[in-house]
């Protein structure tokens, strides 16, 4: 089996360094982050100074189609990110400096130079980003459309801030085209907004990035139709403004009364249990948790506003602002967590982190609702999808909350639903041990 190695933006060190594959793959060390099936990333340490060496073990159907079809065109991954980042760098767009490209067999490799700095992810994480660069992020991102490339899984974790100023990585899956589609527009915001949900980021400063990024993309008039196909950005912010909190706590008594009875018929704690309900919302369910069920409620939520309306009403009720993906709870901290009307509103990672945090901080027991894919109801929204509206409500099937749940060591379960198959609200119910009921 035959190498084939070609040197890019590489320094006369460099190519000493690296003058064959079996050279680079030699000198590749640990792993720079968690690999999946398709590539890794490998750290390669020389002579006082970092890359990065990308391992694509063989390259998608899809991928091998779309690097066929579309420019600039190319036959492996490890070739396109050589591609589009050669045109970025032409377009004036700081990336990471190419050092070479090479191909073993189906797997195929790409080296880079490591960025001086830290991504906007971690440094949103930190607390170490303020409001005021959101206005120069958005033109950089933006300025990335400008110059003909489509990046539709941009994200937080992919650009960084650099002493010169930012710089992108990760290119593979970059295409060329003068002008983006709208739909990759909408999925290149998607997956930027799932980088940075959790960090804190309002609905209103990030409508203005947005707004900023589409003109500095050439889409800003585009801005109120791709904005109409992005989900909601959070759960809880719209609730923060006017009187939107104290609507909510009153609002469709009928639903909520059905709720209630569905949540008795699921509810597998005990007298005297410690709850927490996350995200409590205006508190309704606080009344059944503490008098119907006996058990102490604490209530979490990332909205302030909600936090009043709760405190509103009992002044003593425990609460907390929080993420429901960062819980301030220890490990087994609290006898059951009670996660209801979220999941429905998160897509598939967010959901997961969220039903782990759960798990983590119960010690008996966890209650989660969800949408079920069959029913009524999905039919109505999956036909608004195809028409091209946003998907605001997502589904999860039963068995991979189950799977997930197994995983952070609740072995039992059961399902219960108002109407199965018709409704798409249900009830899980997770348990340690022996499965508990009243």
């Amino acid at each position: 089996m035959s190498d084939t190695w070609s040197l890019l933006d590489a320094s006369e060190t460099e190519a000493a360094a690296f003058p064959t594959l079996a050279a680079v793959i030699e000198a590749a060390g640990e792993l720079a982050a968690p690999p999946n099936r398709w590539r890794e990333v490998r750290i390669v340490d020389r002579a006082g100074h970092r890359y990065y060496l990308k391992v694509f073990h063989r390259t998608q159907t899809k991928n091998r189609l779309r690097n066929a079809l579309t420019a600039p065109r190319c036959t492996l991954d490890a070739d396109r990110e050589a591609a589009v980042a050669r045109a970025l760098s032409s377009a004036g767009v700081p990336v990471a400096r190419q050092v070479g490209v090479g191909r073993r067999g189906r797997t195929s490799y790409y080296l880079c130079a490591a960025l001086e700095g830290e991504s906007v992810a971690s440094l949103r994480r930190d607390g170490r980003w303020r409001a005021s660069d959101d206005r120069d992020l958005a033109e950089f991102c933006g300025s990335i459309a400008a110059a003909g490339i489509v990046l539709t899984d941009l994200s937080a974790d992919h650009v960084f801030v650099t002493p010169d100023g930012f710089a992108v990585i990760d290119l593979h899956n970059g295409r060329q085209r003068r002008h983006p589609k709208r739909r990759e527009w909408v999925r290149m915001l998607r997956r930027f907004a799932r980088s940075v949900r959790g960090l804190d980021v309002s609905r209103r400063r990030a409508l203005r990035f947005v707004a900023r990024l589409l003109d500095r993309g050439g889409a800003g008039g585009q801005f109120r139709a791709i904005v109409e196909r992005l989900p909601p950005f959070d759960t809880h912010g719209r609730y923060d403004t006017g009187q939107r909190s104290a609507r909510y706590r009153d609002r469709n008594p009928e639903r909520a009364a059905r709720e209630v009875a569905l949540l008795r018929r699921a509810w597998p704690g005990r007298p005297g249990d410690v709850v927490a309900d996350v995200p409590c919302g205006a508190g309704r369910l606080a009344p059944f948790v503490a008098r119907d069920r006996d058990a102490t409620w604490i209530g979490g939520d990332r909205s302030a506003a909600m936090l009043h309306e709760v405190l509103a009403v009992d002044p003593n009720a425990w609460v907390v602002q929080c993420d429901t993906g960062r819980l301030p709870f220890p490990d087994h901290g609290v006898n059951g967590a009670v996660v209801f009307r979220l999941l429905h509103h998160l897509e598939r990672g967010a959901a997961e982190r969220t039903v782990r945090e759960a798990a983590r901080v119960a010690a008996d027991w966890v209650l989660v609702s969800f949408f079920h894919p069959i029913s009524g109801h999905n039919v109505s929204r999956s036909l608004r999808a195809i028409a091209g509206k946003a998907r605001t409500r997502h589904t999860l099937w039963p068995h991979l909350i189950r799977r997930w749940m197994r995983a952070a060591g609740f072995e039992h379960a059961h399902f219960v639903a108002e109407s199965p198959y018709r409704r798409d609200l249900w009830i899980g119910v997770f348990s340690r041990g022996a499965p508990r009921h009243r």
